[in-house]
């Protein structure tokens, strides 16, 4: 006869959320979304604390050394899994040290540039970055993330030179973008959404393969400029928990069923 797995404790003391990046963007605003529901469904509180830097690897690893007592749990985006490929001497093996509880939500990569700027499409900012190798920069939300691959990609595959700035989250790059400090920025669209909205920047190309309802008059990045934009190969951040490896999930919260039902509701899809 089977056995059956012992379920999930509630928690009996606080809980930690931490995110790895600054505070304002779209990881930071799905992890305070949730704590706020699973406060209210644990009778008990739910911080979020925000660890930026090192593109989200220092909060990473510090996830990745907390007890193991499922108190403590990691809001990663897909830097977390592309991280052990393009950053040498990690302090954490994301396969060992940590263990996946939930999918949270999926957010589209948009490429966009300040109002203030002239160009209008993707031809003009390939245009004028040819005319001018290495005056312009773009910004992303951190080394190592998806943002930061397509950068590099359009670089390549177009034969640009602009200069990569990594901020510590969307919501710094984003503040820069606004100020004329980079002249674009490859950022989620949740984060952007409320800026895109009232004409303050401008999406010159979306990651994906098809339009998005949010950006009906936004083209796709065409293939010969991104060839990893097709979905499969990581056109949007991916926003997920984790938690370090215990040998006892009997001992953990209830991370997983308990954020099921905050994750559908209608205010939480609404606002990531």
């Amino acid at each position: 006869m089977r056995s059956r797995s012992p379920r999930p404790v509630i928690p009996t003391s606080v809980s930690h959320s931490l995110v790895p990046y600054a505070a304002g963007g779209a990881t930071d605003v799905s992890a305070r979304l949730l704590a706020s529901k699973l406060s209210d469904a644990w009778k008990q509180a739910v911080v979020v604390e925000n660890k930026s830097g090192a593109g989200g690897l220092i909060g990473n690893d510090f996830v990745a050394k907390a007890p193991a007592d499922g108190y403590t749990v990691l809001v990663a985006i897909t830097q977390i899994i592309q991280a052990p490929s393009l950053v040498s001497n990690l302090s954490y093996d994301v396969f060992k040290d940590l263990a996946p509880v939930i999918h949270v939500a999926l957010s589209p990569i948009v490429l966009t540039i300040p109002d203030a700027q002239p160009m209008k499409s993707l031809k003009d900012l390939i245009d004028l970055a040819k005319a001018n190798p290495g005056k312009y920069a773009y910004g992303t939300f951190g080394n190592a993330t998806t943002s930061h691959l397509y950068g590099e990609l359009l670089k390549k595959t177009a034969g640009i030179d602009l200069t990569h700035v990594p901020y510590r989250g969307s919501a710094p790059l984003l503040n820069d973008l606004l100020g004329n400090q980079v002249t674009a920025a490859f950022v989620d669209l949740t984060t952007a959404g409320p800026q895109l909205s009232g004409g303050k920047v401008r999406a010159l190309a979306v990651g994906g393969e098809t339009r998005k309802k949010l950006l009906p008059d936004c083209r796709p990045l065409p293939s010969w400029a991104i060839p990893a934009s097709r979905p499969k190969a990581g056109s949007a951040s991916s926003y997920r928990r984790r938690r370090p490896r215990t040998s006892s999930p009997s001992c953990l919260p209830n991370w997983r069923g308990s954020s099921r039902r905050p994750r559908g509701s209608r205010d939480c899809r609404r606002s990531i």
